[in-house]
């Protein structure tokens, strides 16, 4: 790859597309053109270069891959994006400042407990407006429905949709505003494809899990789940 660029600040952990509220990262993806580089046009925006659309030559795995950056974006980040060019590939690489993390993971990540008789597992709050109106309601209970890999279950939480999605990744926390659920998505639906994961109809994303998704396929339907704060 050549030599390191130089950052501000320098990282001290290396993970994929998940939120960790104690460190730095880094972000590695190279991104695989079909045709040539020069079909590549960077805007000054990260969102507008991240967005599938703005890439229609590459393969539909990496479309994916940037949706997800697209959606990692949605937090307040401060990214910085260095572009390495090798020869049909181009490298992204996103970095998050120390100050910047502080001060979210301070006040923006809320941590919750999802519980079960068979599971146990810690989760992360984004910042939307329905995330923090079900940390406002919590302790929750409910009963465990199931569809396909997907937990949903009522809760008393009454918003409307919320930069809706009709796509998730596994590991996502969403809530479904059609049935006023909160919805744990730890693999395919049964309207999934065989590259996406897809809800009933669209939800407002609300978090992620912080450990294995596939955890979830041990509980079963009318199990009782509750969410609890974690104190910060």
């Amino acid at each position: 790859m050549g030599s390191t660029p130089t950052f501000g600040t320098k990282p001290s952990h290396i993970k994929g597309f998940e939120v960790f509220p104690s460190k730095p990262f880094f972000i590695f993806y190279a991104l695989d053109f079909r045709k040539s580089p020069s079909e590549f046009s960077a805007g000054p925006s990260a969102k507008n270069f991240l967005l599938p659309t703005a890439i229609p030559s590459i393969n539909r795995p990496v479309r994916r891959t940037a949706r997800m950056a697209t959606r990692f974006l949605q937090f307040d980040f401060l990214i910085s994006i260095f572009f390495i060019p090798l020869w049909y590939n181009l490298v992204i690489i996103l970095v998050k400042t120390k100050g910047r993390w502080r001060k979210e993971s301070a006040g923006i990540m809320k941590r919750i407990k999802i519980i079960t008789a068979k599971v146990q597992m810690e989760a992360q709050l984004n910042d939307t407006e329905t995330a923090k109106s079900i940390w406002e309601k919590l302790p929750i209970k409910g009963k465990v429905n199931t569809w396909g890999e997907e937990i949903y279950f009522e809760i008393p939480v009454y918003k409307g949709p919320e930069n809706p999605v009709e796509t998730v990744e596994e590991g996502d926390l969403a809530y479904w505003p059609s049935g006023r659920c909160f919805c744990i998505f730890f693999g395919k639906t049964p309207v999934s494809t065989k590259t996406e994961i897809k809800p009933a109809s669209p939800v407002t994303l609300i978090g992620r899990l912080s450990g294995n998704p596939k955890e979830w396929a041990k509980v079963s339907e009318g199990e009782t789940i509750t969410l609890e704060k974690i104190p910060e």
